[in-house]
């Protein structure tokens, strides 16, 4: 009996020691996944932290120029102030952009106006090239009034000439009239015209020259031809 009562309670220690190395088995393992997946957690946490850090650094780099010292393990960066305090990346940013902007704007009135220098450029040559056109005909019209100058400058000599001329002839009509009763009369046939002359006195002494040429003698004190008469041609 005592065997079999002892037998059974070696085999109850047994049983649970063997019931409580598996509760500390489970207990352990549970432990053991609950701090796996806290540190998976914890490294997962810390790669992302890392990576935006390191994208932190990668774009603070681009905009800042970082200088690390190696031995002294720093860092060392330069930056503006205005008024006391440090100017941000993004006002500094817009006032380039704006400083940009404006630069854009002068440039662009500055090909605006040599724009419209080279327009009035053009224009002044094209008005050059006029005035010098109309200089040249100018020169011409003046060559040109100066030639007609002159034959008007003739036309009034030969004018005055021949007014001289007809004064002359006019006088010598008036006088061929007064002193041999010369008339005359102008008629038009067409695009001719026909003259005739007639004087009686100056006809009759024409008539008797031929036979009286010998006797005619001028008075210088009458100052009037007279005709000599021989005696025995008067008997």
């Amino acid at each position: 009996m005592k065997n079999l009562e002892k037998n059974k309670l070696i085999d109850l220690i047994i049983k649970v020691t063997l019931l409580l190395i598996s509760i500390i088995i489970i207990v352990g393992l549970g432990v053991s996944l609950y701090y796996n997946d806290t540190l998976q957690k914890q490294i997962y946490k810390r790669d992302i932290l890392i990576e935006k850090l390191t994208k932190h650094d990668s774009i603070l780099n681009m905009i800042i120029d970082i200088k690390y010292d190696s031995v002294s393990k720093t860092s060392t960066w330069e930056y503006r102030m205005r008024g006391g305090e440090i100017l941000k990346y993004n006002v500094i940013a817009e006032e380039l952009d704006k400083t940009k902007d404006d630069y854009n704007k002068i440039i662009d009135r500055h090909n605006e106006i040599i724009k419209q220098n080279t327009q009035n450029i053009n224009d002044y040559n094209s008005l050059a090239n006029s005035f010098t056109s109309l200089n040249q005909d100018h020169n011409k019209l003046i060559g040109i009034y100066k030639e007609n100058i002159e034959k008007y400058n003739k036309m009034i000599n030969t004018f005055s000439q021949v007014s001289d001329s007809l004064t002359s002839l006019n006088s010598i009509v008036k006088l061929a009239q007064s002193n041999y009763d010369i008339t005359y009369s102008i008629r038009r046939n067409g695009n001719m015209k026909e003259i005739s002359i007639r004087s009686d006195k100056l006809d009759s002494a024409l008539v008797l020259l031929p036979f009286f040429r010998d006797r005619l003698k001028l008075d210088t004190i009458k100052n009037i031809w007279t005709i000599r008469i021989d005696k025995k041609e008067d008997k």
